[in-house]
């Protein structure tokens, strides 16, 4: 087979993404009414608002973690050991939350019924979305911040040694509970 170059197929997927998302933007624009440069004067209008100003960064952010740019934009108060720190609590702390919401789940349904396994599942979702936000806050980072660190961090060595220890960790307590 013949070998594609990794950055003509990038450039190839991110001319198409921006296409699609130029499409999606004329045809929001056609649905609203308005034109881009309708659009351009709110921005500029609503520039100082810090509201606009903290979903233009979040929405900034997502978009570069999509494509992949940005990355070295990360703020230099998120280490790799503040992501390993942030990753390593909120893990444990989902492992925790699993055995406690599998334990409550135990004393109410029957284990391996699809109602259990429903129960199961939302709460420890609900556990979790708290949870993560908890630990986020502690460390003064939040979601986005965090997968820009996670992806800038992801390929070195020793940050992926700590990934994989933790998830082994996690999959071992999972398979305590007859979950894995």
């Amino acid at each position: 087979g013949q070998e594609v170059d990794q950055q003509e197929l990038r450039e190839s997927m991110m001319k198409e993404f921006n296409d699609a998302m130029k499409e999606v933007e004329t045809r929001v624009y056609e649905h609203m009414s308005v034109s881009e440069a309708d659009v351009e004067a709110a921005t500029a209008y609503f520039n100082s608002d810090a509201d606009f100003q903290n979903v233009l960064k979040t929405l900034r952010r997502k978009y570069s973690l999509f494509t992949g740019q940005g990355v070295e934009d990360v703020p230099d108060h998120v280490t790799m050991q503040l992501v390993m720190d942030v990753m390593s609590e909120t893990m444990t702390k989902m492992t925790a939350a699993m055995e406690e919401v599998f334990a409550q789940t135990k004393q109410e349904l029957t284990v391996g019924t699809e109602a259990f396994a429903q129960t199961l599942q939302q709460r420890y979702v609900e556990r979790i979305a708290v949870l993560r936000q908890k630990v986020q806050q502690k460390y003064g980072i939040d979601q986005d911040l965090l997968q820009a660190g996670v992806i800038k961090y992801q390929n070195n060595p020793e940050f992926q040694r700590k990934m994989v220890e933790l998830t082994n960790e996690q999959s071992e307590a999972y398979k305590k509970l007859g979950l894995a």
